[in-house]
């Protein structure tokens, strides 16, 4: 998996500022030194707080889950036919905060309202949906996201699964900007994956196949997607 440019950009940043810290410590006068302890509070503060946070929202049973950990390798991240993501959970990535919330509108509205408040909490988003795209839940949240939200070009819609899908991406894209309207699927950087033919590709058991699960999974335009989405934001200097 490559990794996103901007981690050489946010290392010389992390660079630059010890260099401006070792400078400032060689001074003795009182002034420099409270500025000195001033910016140290600054820059631990934000090394605390730095992370750009990216949630995981959809429907239930879309692979949200199983995105993360073909992200992350995380093996402690739960997978199940059944409902098993009941809070939010974080994971790191590559200085990324990634956050599995709750299926929404699972007959649960608790859940619903522990993933609303972390979208409006999050930096960006990443909205998962099934081979068989939006259900009529699904399609109200996506239009509640993107309209009063007003989460539009801070999202990356994702249609998973698509290892059982038969029909093109080309087919699926002229159903989804009917459910997605007055938006067009690109200015989501909608993309076609089945993330658990990557989670498979990584499996030794499976290295025979490891190219072809990979070719099928279309993980690389997920991340060119997630990238293109971060870089448009222009919220890479969040990442150290």
């Amino acid at each position: 998996m490559s990794n996103f440019q901007f981690n050489l950009k946010s290392k010389k940043v992390n660079q630059l500022c010890q260099q401006t810290i070792d400078i400032l410590e060689t001074r003795t006068e009182d002034e420099v030194k409270k500025s000195v302890d001033d910016f140290q509070d600054f820059w631990q503060k934000y090394q605390h707080e730095k992370k750009l946070s990216i949630a995981f929202i959809g429907q239930y049973n879309a692979g949200k889950s199983t995105l993360i950990k073909a992200l992350t390798g995380d093996e402690s991240v739960r997978i199940s036919a059944e409902i098993c993501t009941d809070k939010v959970t974080e994971y790191a990535w590559q200085d990324v905060l990634l956050l599995d919330t709750p299926g929404i509108y699972a007959g649960n509205t608790e859940h619903n309202d522990i993933t609303l408040e972390r979208i409006y909490k999050c930096d960006l988003l990443v909205f998962v949906v099934p081979n068989e795209l939006f259900n009529p839940q699904g399609a109200e949240f996506f239009q509640k996201v993107a309209n009063q939200m007003q989460r539009v070009g801070q999202m990356v819609l994702v249609v998973n699964k698509m290892s059982r899908e038969s029909g093109s991406p080309q087919v699926l894209l002229s159903t989804i900007a009917k459910v997605i309207e007055p938006y067009y699927p690109q200015q989501f950087y909608t993309c076609f994956i089945d993330a658990d033919s990557y989670l498979k590709s990584q499996d030794p058991k499976y290295i025979k196949y490891q190219q072809s699960l990979q070719t099928k999974s279309n993980f690389n335009d997920f991340l060119d997607s997630l990238q293109k989405l971060i870089q448009k934001n222009e919220l890479s200097a969040k990442l150290v």
